[in-house]
């Protein structure tokens, strides 16, 4: 599991979709250069899909876009 889908769905799973996205995107705001603040932006991105989705179906397409 890449870094990105453990981060989001270990923050989606602890505090749910508000709180997961809003920690994350706040990450995103005070990450230092631009490789952190893309990291995170692919974080909310994957909480998104994780609501929406679900993790099984999230999988398949995040392989997809990749």
């Amino acid at each position: 599991m890449s870094e990105i889908k453990k981060t989001a769905l270990e923050l989606y799973n602890r505090h749910g979709l508000k709180q997961a996205s809003f920690i994350a995107f706040h990450n995103m705001q005070m990450a230092a250069d631009g490789r952190d603040a893309d990291f995170w932006l692919h974080v909310v991105n994957h909480i998104t899909l994780l609501d929406a989705l679900g993790e099984e179906t999230q999988s398949i397409t995040q392989k997809n876009l990749l």
